[in-house]
């Protein structure tokens, strides 16, 4: 229990403490620092022990610039025709395109990858024109033919 202030009991080592010490949670340490066993005191880092940091941006292996795949080439095909590329659904899109040409994953984390880049593509062009569609050049048509008769 955290919070128990409790008293050493190591008689043997040293007859007189009397340290009092916090127990951390979860924890079953019954002595303090200076009268704990050999052994325990082993296992136990040091007080202000070393910290390892983690790495961070700029640090562990470079990136290697990748040709893009399959996948990623589609889908920036498919939302390249209805003018969607800067999208945020576009780019939920190819990144997930991205991840599934990396390959490395189970059957299931292909699944699942696949179900939400197929939902992410249809969010993305959904209600989209697409660019240069044949009804457009009708309408310029028209437009210039009316522009030049006025």
């Amino acid at each position: 229990m955290a919070g128990t202030r409790m008293r050493c009991p190591n008689p043997k080592k040293n007859p007189k403490c009397v340290k009092r010490f916090t127990r951390p949670k979860g924890s079953s340490r019954l002595y303090c620092e200076v009268c704990a066993p050999p052994k325990l005191r082993a296992k136990r880092p040091a007080a202000g022990g070393t910290v390892t940091g983690l790495p961070g941006v700029g640090q562990g292996a470079p990136e290697v610039e990748r040709a893009p795949g399959p996948l990623e080439m589609a889908a920036r095909a498919e939302l390249a025709s209805v003018g969607r590329e800067g999208s945020m659904a576009g780019a939920v899109a190819v990144h997930l395109a991205q991840l599934m040409d990396g390959g490395g994953h189970t059957g299931s984390q292909t699944a699942s990858l696949s179900r939400e880049l197929r939902a992410s593509l249809a969010d993305a062009v959904a209600g989209a024109m697409p660019v240069g569609d044949w009804l457009d050049e009708l309408q310029q048509a028209r437009q210039a033919r009316i522009d030049r008769s006025a």
